[in-house]
């Protein structure tokens, strides 16, 4: 299993310290035989929470061969290099100085900072709900992915769109409106929807363009 980052709202990983709302899901996680868990623009620092773990965590591009299918693996906050501003921010999250100041002020109050930090920033952005859609994104995402040499699949959260382009470009929607994912074994790649009662229904097995929201 691979989580490509955004898993929880907020997670501003401190040594050792895992916010008490947010372990059940986290004890889920360590129960897997393996797990990737790529860290986010909401999640940063995720080892240094976990500690020991059987959770491989990774800030970087991950590629992957499964079943026969070469993967590149990004949360995605990335992919448009003239958010020169944003990508200013991210550095300040994730340097020594962010750290000594989280440090200062506690993992509680960290978090409970955080989290306000950025439901704010949703009601800003999307008064009528979490739709983090954005068209330049998107193409941000698609240029990129075509530059990709020997990789089948480009995988992306991030930006809230779900589908799959012909560029090997997928999109993996969001947990919070389309409860999606990818699955790839023997018999090739498709897009589900997660369904507590019943099977999972397959959305798509190949390039579908995004599908509605």
């Amino acid at each position: 299993m691979v989580v490509v980052g955004d898993l929880f709202d907020w997670l501003y990983g401190q040594r050792g310290v895992v916010p008490e709302h947010l372990r059940p899901v986290v004890d889920a996680m360590r129960a897997r035989r393996r797990l990737l868990w790529l860290e986010g623009n909401h999640d940063m620092h995720v080892a240094r929470a976990l500690g020991p773990s059987s959770i491989e965590c990774s800030d970087r591009p991950v590629q992957l061969t499964v079943a026969g299918l070469s993967l590149d693996l990004r949360h995605g906050d990335l992919v448009d290099p003239s958010q020169t501003g944003y990508r200013m921010l991210r550095r300040f999250l994730r340097s020594g100085l962010m750290r000594g100041v989280t440090g200062a002020l506690g993992p509680a109050l960290t978090q409970r900072l955080g989290e306000r930090a950025t439901w704010a920033r949703h009601l800003q952005d999307t008064p009528l709900g979490v739709d983090g859609r954005k068209p330049k994104w998107l193409e941000a995402a698609r240029a990129q992915a075509r530059t990709l040499v020997g990789v089948d699949l480009a995988v992306r959260g991030h930006g809230h769109w779900l589908g799959w382009w012909d560029e090997g470009l997928v999109c993996l929607g969001d947990w919070l409106h389309y409860r999606s994912y990818l699955e790839v074994d023997a018999e090739g790649a498709r897009l589900r929807r997660f369904e507590p009662d019943g099977e999972d229904p397959v959305l798509a097995w190949g390039p579908v363009g995004a599908l509605p929201w």
